[in-house]
């Protein structure tokens, strides 16, 4: 069996199963931000398949310029999907979806040019930017797990996010060590290679997300419940007032350096009780959205008071627990529907 034949078949097998995983996540989950990113994921890597075929004589065609961009977005695609999962993003700016057309855009530019014959090295630079938004997603993973209060995404998160990422830095880093020995490697072992860790890894996500049904991983955001203590053992109702004086009355959440851990720690209480109850009883699904909850009540309550007209709005929120303008806006923007100022304006 030859080379080309292989990687045709590695081909067929990995674009299968892209199929179905793109119907996994359109039949469970298709109304969450995630598994729309997942699956403009997925169609991005089968244009990959279609579009990334050794030996081939390119021409700049409509078909191959639109397979040519689908396959370009699948880094900053990755990059969103992180941030819609790992931390609960429902919205992306329009500076987020900016971002990932100007990239996809200098790809195209620069895969034209090597078509072109400008082959002058005009590939290195779409890797690196790729590598790039690959080790971003990872990061973004990394940062969140600790605030991660959904059982099942928790356990999942480092190994899923690290296996896809790594894998999708490996595949980059072998097309760039292909550039630069481009005489020396025959084509088509790069692709099979590629070709066999995205098989791999389609397999992995497809027995994960089946085991996992019907856990929710990809459960649509909702409004954190009220707390009712109906139907509440008498251990999760101490733990639940406790929590609630603390957060509260002493105004803990004023703290931008509290984790999950240090809450445990200063409670007294097992950090498991609290994941359970914060995410389980009070419906939140990460630690900052948690904290969020009571920093926006008092920035809020801020804004509508015309004895603190004059105060920044900047001040408010650093007093009020916020680390810094850019995720407070974000915060209360997906709160809210407005900004901060405009909020001021109306109250």
């Amino acid at each position: 069996m030859d080379w080309p034949t292989i990687d045709l078949i590695i081909r067929f097998m990995a674009i299968s199963n892209l199929i179905l995983l793109i119907i996994l996540l359109w039949r469970d989950y298709n109304k969450t931000l995630p598994a729309k990113l997942g699956i403009v994921l997925c169609i991005g890597v089968v244009s990959y398949f279609i579009f990334e075929i050794p030996e081939s004589n390119f021409t700049i065609t409509p078909i191959n310029l639109t397979l040519c961009a689908t396959m370009s977005s699948i880094y900053s695609i990755f990059w969103l999907f992180s941030r819609s999962w790992f931390n609960d993003e429902t919205h992306i700016s329009w500076k987020s979806w900016s971002t990932v057309l100007l990239t996809t855009i200098i790809s195209v530019v620069l895969w034209m040019a090597r078509v072109s014959g400008y082959d002058q090295g005009v590939n290195i630079p779409t890797r690196i930017m790729w590598m790039g938004f690959s080790i971003w997603g990872l990061w973004i993973a990394w940062q969140g797990k600790d605030n991660d209060l959904v059982e099942a995404r928790r356990k999942l998160r480092i190994l899923f996010i690290v296996t896809v990422g790594s894998s999708i830095g490996l595949i980059t880093v072998i097309f760039f060590i292909y550039n630069l020995f481009l005489k020396m490697i025959t084509p088509y072992l790069i692709t099979i290679s590629v070709n066999s860790i995205i098989l791999i890894i389609t397999y992995y996500l497809i027995i994960s997300l089946v085991r996992s049904y019907p856990i929710d991983l990809f459960a649509p955001i909702e409004k954190p419940s009220s707390g009712s203590k109906d139907n509440i053992s008498e251990e999760e109702l101490a733990l639940q007032e406790k929590l609630e004086h603390y957060i509260s009355y002493e105004r803990a959440y004023r703290n931008e350096s509290l984790t999950i851990a240090l809450l445990s720690k200063s409670l007294g209480e097992q950090e498991y009780k609290l994941r359970r109850l914060i995410n389980g009883r009070l419906g939140y699904r990460n630690f900052s959205s948690f904290l969020n909850h009571y920093r926006l009540a008092e920035v809020r309550e801020a804004l509508r008071d015309p004895q603190q007209s004059e105060v920044p709005i900047l001040t408010i929120a650093l007093d009020s627990g916020f680390g810094s303008l850019a995720p407070f806006n974000r915060a209360f923007r997906q709160a809210e529907g407005m900004t901060p100022s405009e909020y001021r304006q109306i109250y």
